[in-house]
């Protein structure tokens, strides 16, 4: 057993060089997730100033709800306290 060790190139360690097809391709298809990325950015953005819009305009709606609700409260007061007056006046 006293013979010479011999080194053997492992090839799992080789890193094989790209061509420049497959360099292209892969720059090519990095920019189109990149691009991908940008406008889905931006719909995303899009859509958080529209839900912003649309949590305001609901805010203000119940707003609107609210003041009119008690206008017709009022209004309705004033109508059964009339209602009242005048039945009191007919008995």
């Amino acid at each position: 057993m006293g013979g010479k060790l011999e080194l053997k190139e492992d090839s799992s360690f080789i890193v094989p060089e790209l061509s420049n097809i497959e360099i292209k391709a892969k720059l090519e298809a990095e920019n189109i997730l990149n691009e991908a990325y940008r406008q889905t950015d931006s719909i995303y953005r899009q859509v958080q100033e529209q839900l912003v819009e649309f949590k305001q305009s609901i805010k203000q709606s119940k707003k609107e709800i609210e003041k009119e609700k008690q206008e017709n409260i009022q209004d309705t007061e004033k109508k059964t306290a009339l209602l009242e007056v005048n039945y009191a006046v007919k008995k």
